[in-house]
């Protein structure tokens, strides 16, 4: 257990139950039980494991590994092509109510936001992606004509334009999310 060892004083056994009886500085004695069974560790009023998971470096690790869980969920259900709309809007409605610190499990939420934006996000999945295309063809003929000056103008003027679309259709899966 994370209890400091000068603070500890006896451990006894009653009835599956480790009871410690702690002496602080002020000479005050409080009971602290261990159920073994629930592992329900408490000083007085005070959970000890609560306190232990409300630390900035286990809210952090915690944090990271929601983070990871989310993006696997986001690969797996974007391997089937079509489904890349819907697991894009998916991914961030769950990183909102991250953000907003609504604390639930991250693959039940994934999945009922899946299962809502699933329309939504496959048809501006394929709109963008058709959009894509476009613009990938141009790219390709622009390149195939050979064109000194004015072929460099157009790049840069389809390279705004596809960093445009790009930037429009994730705010839209942000906004499919909402």
């Amino acid at each position: 257990f994370l209890y400091s060892s000068y603070y500890f004083s006896t451990i006894k056994y009653y009835r599956s139950k480790a009871v410690s009886i702690y002496k602080y500085r002020t000479g005050g004695i409080v009971m602290g039980i261990i159920d073994i069974n629930n592992i329900d560790l408490t000083i007085g009023k005070t959970n000890i494991l609560k306190n232990i998971t409300d630390h900035i470096i286990f809210r952090f690790l915690s944090r990271i590994t929601d983070f990871f869980l989310l993006n696997i969920l986001w690969i797996i259900f974007s391997i089937p092509l079509f489904t890349m709309g819907a697991s894009t809007a998916a991914l961030y409605s769950v990183m909102f109510k991250l953000i907003q610190k609504n604390e639930s499990y991250i693959a039940r939420e994934f999945f009922y936001a899946f299962k809502n934006n699933f329309k939504q996000g496959t048809a501006l999945w394929f709109g963008s992606l058709f959009l894509q295309l476009i613009l990938t063809a141009d790219f390709l003929i622009i390149w195939q004509m050979d064109l000194a000056f004015l072929g460099n103008i157009l790049f840069a003027f389809l390279f705004i334009i596809e960093f445009f679309v790009i930037s429009m259709s994730l705010y839209a899966y942000a906004l499919i999310a909402r």
